[in-house]
């Protein structure tokens, strides 16, 4: 297994370093705040994961003037910590359900928070504020908490 292994890199490799394609970023968006993931929800609209606590929806190439989800209070960020990912459930687009990873201090220790968190019923570009905590890690250390 390992001889196949290196007999199909050895053939997909490039044959010379020199002739690697270049490589440019064109940014598609702005107006985010320290952005850490970007996902979407099976629609077109894209869900952009600001590490002090929002996540943003964009639509059009355009950040919508009002956050999907602000739990700003509720995260401790800066460095490797904070609201650092989003996860929609399969089924999203009927139950309107979704999960979210930060981290957070309480009673004097960092933890890793999993939470639950649904769509607003009357405005489906928001989410319900209420949350249902899943997980609760307690951190020993305020780096390494990735979500």
């Amino acid at each position: 297994m390992r001889r196949l292994l290196w007999l199909t890199l050895a053939l997909l490799w490039p044959p010379a370093l020199d002739a690697a394609p270049e490589v440019s970023l064109t940014p598609f968006v702005e107006g985010l705040e320290d952005p850490v993931y970007l996902t979407h929800d099976g629609s077109p609209r894209l869900y952009a994961v600001e590490q002090a606590g929002r996540v943003r929806v964009v639509e059009r190439g355009r950040v919508l003037p009002t956050a999907f989800l602000d739990i700003r209070p509720r995260v401790a960020s800066g460095g490797e910590m904070g609201l650092l990912s989003i996860a929609f459930h399969p089924d999203y687009a009927a139950n309107g359900r979704f999960f979210v990873n930060y981290t957070a201090r309480k009673e004097g220790q960092l933890r890793t928070i999993i939470a639950e968190y649904r769509r607003d019923q009357a405005e489906p570009r928001r989410a319900d504020p209420q949350e249902r905590v899943l997980l609760e890690i307690v951190q020993p250390f305020d780096n390494h908490n990735g979500g």
